[in-house]
C-alpha cells in the first residue's frame, strides 16, 4: 500500500510530501526500510528524520514552543499500545462504528504529536472503515507501526536524556 505523508513546514513554505509504503509487517519510508537502529553512530542524533522516520521530531517540538523535554513527556504519555490494541480488537469483532471512532481519535493524537506513519495508517483505516472495506489487512501494519513508533520514542527519550 502506498500512501503520501504531508509534512507542513513553518510559515508560508511549501508542504513537502514523502512516500510511505506500508507492507505487512514492514514499513518503507521514502523507499527505505524503516527500523530503529541498535545504536546511534557518533553518539548524537543530529538529524532526527534519519534515525526516527516515523516521528517528525522538529515539527512536534515546534508545537510545544521548542521544548524538547515537554514534547518527549507528551510522547511518553500517549498510551499507544492500549489504543492500538483496542482498535485491533474492534477490527476483529467487525465493529466498524468503533473502528471509525478509535482510528479517528488515534489519528488526531498522532497528528498533534507528529507521529507520521501512525497518522497515515489511521487515515487509511478510518477511510476504509467508513467505506465498509476489509480491515483485517491493516492489523500487521498497525502492529508494526505501533512497535516501531514505541521504539523510536524510546530512542529519542534515551538520546535526549544523555
Amino acid at each position: 500500500m502506498e500512501i503520501w505523508s504531508g509534512r507542513a513546514n513553518s510559515g508560508f513554505e511549501a508542504e513537502v510530501y514523502h512516500k510511505i509504503y506500508i507492507f505487512s509487517p514492514m514499513c518503507y519510508y521514502n523507499n527505505t526500510l524503516v527500523s530503529t537502529p541498535t545504536h546511534i553512530q557518533g553518539g548524537s542524533m543530529n538529524n532526527y528524520d534519519t534515525y526516527l522516520p516515523y516521528i517528525a521530531v522538529e515539527e512536534g517540538q515546534k508545537r510545544v514552543l521548542g521544548n524538547l523535554q515537554v514534547y518527549i513527556r507528551l510522547l511518553n504519555k500517549f498510551e499507544l499500545r492500549s489504543l492500538v490494541s483496542n482498535l485491533i480488537d474492534s477490527i476483529g469483532s467487525g465493529n466498524y462504528g468503533e473502528v471509525i471512532k478509535q482510528a479517528h481519535a488515534i489519528k488526531g493524537t498522532a497528528s498533534n504529536l507528529s507521529l507520521i506513519a501512525l497518522y497515515e495508517i489511521m487515515l487509511e483505516v478510518e477511510g476504509c472503515a467508513k467505506n465498509g472495506q476489509e480491515l483485517e489487512i491493516f492489523v500487521p501494519a498497525l502492529t508494526a507501526a505501533m512497535d516501531e513508533t514505541e521504539k523510536m520514542i524510546a530512542a529519542l527519550a534515551a538520546e535526549v536524556g544523555k
